[in-house]
């Protein structure tokens, strides 16, 4: 069986995000459902509730943060005449109307990363963003994702165990950036870095590159079918 283009995961994800800010409950409940049920099996068989839930509570703060600042910076009705410290009505029930979107927006994260892995996800953007080749130049869009994957193998490689000796400190980051940064500075020109990019991106993008096929057009037509009937039920 043929696989997907991994663009159009990317193009499905970019649909979920921009229907999300125009839904209710019950259709941020309905996408919720789809991702469910349609995570792919790239997080070593782990549960996608449980990636989930991890998820959120790494960022637990940030939610905090989002609602407590929208709750009491909301003006709106008192909960009650004397308490006028306490937040108000509509200011409870924005926080919790963006804290529960930015949980879906990170749901949306989690149900992307279990279909794209990082090289599937850099050629995936390199798709999306080839279409545009015109407006950045295509030059620009190679070195852009060629970055972006120098970034992802070195998260992959960096080790912060500190009962092992090889992990890094914060002290070696900022060496290792330095010393980046002047090896940039030594070379000859802008043309001798643009041309190692591009050839070192032949060797991760141009082999297994592969073209749009009537069945990935056929996906993100239905996924938007998907996104406009749910916005179409569930709009505010």
């Amino acid at each position: 069986m043929q696989k997907i283009h991994p663009s159009c995961f990317i193009c499905i994800w970019l649909i979920f995000v921009i229907t999300l800010q125009k839904i209710n409950f019950f259709g941020d409940l309905a996408i919720l459902l789809l991702i469910l049920f349609s995570s792919g099996k790239q997080n070593n068989n782990k549960n996608f509730l449980l990636i989930l839930a991890k998820s959120l509570y790494k960022t637990k703060w940030l939610f905090l943060g989002i609602w407590l600042s929208t709750a009491f910076y909301t003006p709106g009705d008192l909960l009650a005449e004397n308490l006028f410290w306490l937040p108000t009505q509509q200011g409870i029930f924005s926080a919790w109307k963006y804290t529960a979107r930015l949980a879906m927006l990170m749901a949306c994260l989690v149900w992307l990363n279990s279909w794209l892995r990082n090289q599937d996800f850099l050629l995936g953007l390199f798709g999306v963003l080839l279409p545009f080749k015109k407006i950045f130049g295509e030059q620009n869009i190679k070195i852009f994702v060629l970055r972006l994957s120098l970034i992802f193998q070195n998260f992959e490689n960096f080790n912060t165990d500190k009962n092992n000796k090889n992990s890094y400190k914060f002290n070696d980051l900022i060496k290792l950036l330095k010393n980046n940064n002047n090896n940039n500075n030594d070379n000859d020109n802008d043309n001798d870095k643009n041309n190692y990019l591009e050839n070192n991106l032949k060797n991760f993008i141009e082999i297994s590159w592969k073209k749009f096929t009537p069945k990935d057009f056929l996906v993100i037509v239905l996924a938007i079918v998907v996104a406009v009937t749910i916005f179409y039920f569930t709009k505010l």
